[in-house]
């Protein structure tokens, strides 16, 4: 497997990187903050397809690493390139057997920080939502409009994404992060950087937090409760309850972003 592998890094070495589009801003804006930045189209792909890969970088070369959903390792390449780039991953090939959400991980020059994201094959988020990489405890859907990239630090109680441009909008489960005291809600803590970032708390429910967050880049939103402290059959329900009450919500996010714009 391991001289697969290297074989594989011999072969990204010498190919040139697809030609792709423009690097949205909120890619230019994490790759000039941590050297990196990478990103697909959807979240679902059949077993068997090709899935490309869109980045950008400020140095080379660019290492990229697929682990499979046991955590071994499925795929790696490595890129002679700066700037713009993208690469086509096989997931016919011998190592992407099973369905479930891969990592992938870019890493440049030193000094840079690894980004990271998701890559469903054979399972997905639906069409408004995006993956919340929680590590140890898995991978989660949230309804979202404008962000991309996220992943949940649970014991920081942080989540952490790449908002679009024009802002984004997030339907937060209670049971993935919540700001709370005792039976009544807390502000989030919605951090650019080292500065607080303009947001806005839309609607609030027994399972669901919706917050706009103004402005792109990287975002973070830090709360109180974070899924650990949560029981098994407690965060089992919670998924169950927010994947039932699901079509509901994403027709009122929709519907409290048009009353919003509107006011």
């Amino acid at each position: 497997m391991l001289a697969a592998l290297l074989s594989g890094i011999a072969l990204g070495m010498a190919c040139p990187a697809y030609a792709q589009p423009e690097p949205p801003p909120y890619i230019m804006e994490a790759a000039e903050a941590g050297g990196v930045a990478v990103w697909i189209d959807g979240t679902y792909n059949d077993r068997g397809s090709a899935i490309t890969v869109y980045g950008y970088s400020t140095q080379d070369p660019v290492t990229i690493l697929i682990l499979n959903p046991d955590d071994n390792l499925a795929d790696v390449h490595q890129l002679d390139t700066a700037g713009p780039f993208s690469l086509k991953l096989d997931t016919s090939g011998p190592y992407w057997k099973m369905d479930g959400w891969y990592r992938l991980t870019a890493k440049t020059g030193p000094g840079s920080e690894p980004f990271s994201l998701v890559v469903g094959v054979g399972v997905g988020c639906a069409p408004d939502s995006i993956p919340v990489d929680a590590g140890a405890d898995g991978v989660h859907c949230m309804v979202s409009e404008g962000a991309s990239a996220a992943v949940l630090d649970a014991p920081a109680k942080t989540l952490r994404l790449h908002a679009h441009e024009e802002g984004a909008t997030l339907q937060i489960p209670r049971y993935l992060l919540d700001s709370r005291a005792g039976e009544g809600d807390l502000p989030f803590v919605v951090m650019r950087g080292d500065s607080p970032a303009s947001y806005g708390e839309l609607a609030a429910d027994a399972d669901f937090r919706t917050i706009v967050v103004e402005g792109g880049g990287s975002v973070s939103i830090s709360g109180t409760h974070a899924i650990p402290e949560f029981g098994a059959a407690m965060l089992v329900a919670a998924a169950a309850a927010g994947a039932a009450a699901y079509m509901s919500r994403s027709g009122r996010l929709g519907d409290v972003r048009t009353r919003l714009g509107s006011a």
